[in-house]
C-alpha cells in the first residue's frame, strides 16, 4: 500500500440508527476536507445495514480516489466492494483474512492491522498486512478497552524495526499532536473524536498539520544527522 495514502485517515464511527443520508454527508465532508483514506466503523449494526451503508459511501470514495476500509467486518468489505478491511488483535487473523480475500478474487484487498508492539507488527506484516496502525499512541476516551498508550517512542520503535512498513498512528491525536506522531516515523494519523461537529473543517485542519509535519521531517532528513 502507498504510504502516502495513510496521511489523513478519518474514521467514521457511526452510532446505531444513523441514516444513510447522514452518513453520506459526514463522509462527503471528510473527503472535501482532504481525507486520503476513509474507514467506516459501525460496531452494532447487522451486516445487511452495514453493507448498504458501505455501498452508499463507496462511489464517493472512488470518485475522490480515496480507499474505503471497513472496520473488523471482512464479509462486509467483500460484499460492498470496499478497498479493504481493518483488523484488531482480537479479530479475524490476518492469514485467514488474506485467504478469504484470495478465494473471493480480491488479491488486492487492503488489510490494515492494529498493533502495539514490534513483535505484533512483524507478525502482521509476515502474515500479509498492508499497513500497520500503531494504537493507542496517546490517551483516548474513544475506546475503553485499549492497551496503555505507547507514546511517540512506541511509533519510533516500530519504524526503526520496520523501515519500509506503512504505518499510521492513532489514539488521542489532534492537529497539535500530529507533528509528534509524524516526527516519530508515522506516515499519517487516524482519528475519530477529532472529527468533531464540523468534519470538513476538522479533516482540513488535520491535513494541514500532517502535511506541514511531513515537510518539516523531509527538510530535517535532507540535512542529515
Amino acid at each position: 500500500m502507498r504510504r502516502s495514502a495513510l496521511a489523513v485517515y478519518p474514521i467514521l464511527d457511526l452510532q446505531p440508527g444513523v441514516s444513510l443520508d447522514a452518513a453520506e454527508t459526514i463522509a462527503a465532508a471528510a473527503l472535501r476536507g482532504g481525507a486520503t483514506l476513509l474507514q467506516l466503523r459501525q460496531k452494532r449494526e447487522g451486516a445487511g445495514e452495514l453493507v448498504a451503508l458501505a455501498r452508499r459511501l463507496r462511489p464517493r470514495a472512488v470518485e475522490a480516489g480515496v480507499p474505503l476500509v471497513i472496520n473488523d467486518r471482512l464479509e462486509v468489505a467483500l460484499a460492498a466492494g470496499a478497498a479493504g478491511v481493518h483488523l484488531g488483535q482480537r479479530d479475524l487473523p490476518v492469514l485467514r483474512a488474506r485467504e478469504l480475500a484470495l478465494a473471493a478474487g480480491r488479491a488486492e484487498l487492503v488489510i490494515g492491522v492494529s498493533v502495539t508492539t514490534v513483535a505484533q507488527a512483524r507478525r502482521a506484516l509476515a502474515e500479509g498486512a498492508s499497513y500497520l496502525s500503531v494504537s493507542p499512541v496517546f490517551g483516548t476516551a474513544t475506546k475503553q478497552d485499549l492497551e496503555a498508550p505507547v507514546g511517540s517512542d512506541g511509533v519510533r520503535a516500530i519504524r526503526r524495526a520496520l523501515p519500509e512498513a506503512a504505518i499510521v498512528a492513532i489514539g488521542g491525536i489532534g492537529p497539535m499532536r500530529a507533528r509528534e506522531a509524524i516526527e516519530a516515523g508515522a506516515d499519517g494519523v487516524a482519528f475519530i473524536s477529532a472529527l468533531g461537529v464540523d468534519p470538513e473543517a476538522a479533516v482540513r485542519g488535520m491535513a494541514a498539520a500532517v502535511h506541514a509535519a511531513h515537510r518539516a521531517r523531509a527538510a530535517r532528513e535532507a540535512v542529515g544527522p
